[in-house]
């Protein structure tokens, strides 16, 4: 029994279903979809992999993941890009919303750096207020 991604037509446009998908139903998906080409097996793992790599550097600090999480979240930006493996030609040959999958992408990627967010010491007097050490650095500085 092969596996289907719902076109946006079938998810319904109204926003009243989560967003929420395991990983390994996304990519079952796409790996039974791909299950005839190779081109389709490699445009599936080139899309899994820019994302894993957003989810895992969303947090990090040190140059090297850093500059992954900017060049992840620039490949997932870009929309007019003729790449052979740009984000927008992958999600066409996997017949994938692009504009979607991007948006939801996108605003999982902002609350991930907002759940980041960590508040300083408590100052001295009790009723201090709390001010935020840890600025949650803007997504568009990495573009």
């Amino acid at each position: 029994m092969e596996t289907q991604i719902p076109t946006p037509e079938e998810r319904g446009v109204d926003g009243l279903e989560p967003d929420h998908m395991l990983p390994g139903q996304f990519f079952g998906a796409l790996r039974s979809q791909a299950g005839t080409s190779g081109e389709r097996r490699l445009m599936a793992a080139v899309l899994q992999e820019g994302i894993e790599t957003l989810q895992k550097t969303v947090h990090a600090t040190d140059p090297e993941g850093r500059e992954a999480f900017c060049d992840a979240l620039a490949w997932l930006r870009a929309r007019h890009d003729a790449d052979l493996f740009s984000f927008t030609t992958v999600c066409a040959v996997l017949d994938i919303d692009a504009d979607w999958l991007r948006d939801a992408l996108l605003r999982r990627v902002e609350a991930r750096r907002a759940e980041g967010k960590r508040p300083a010491a408590p100052a001295t007097p009790a009723s201090a207020p709390v001010v935020e050490t840890e600025e949650i650095e803007p997504l568009r500085r990495c573009g």
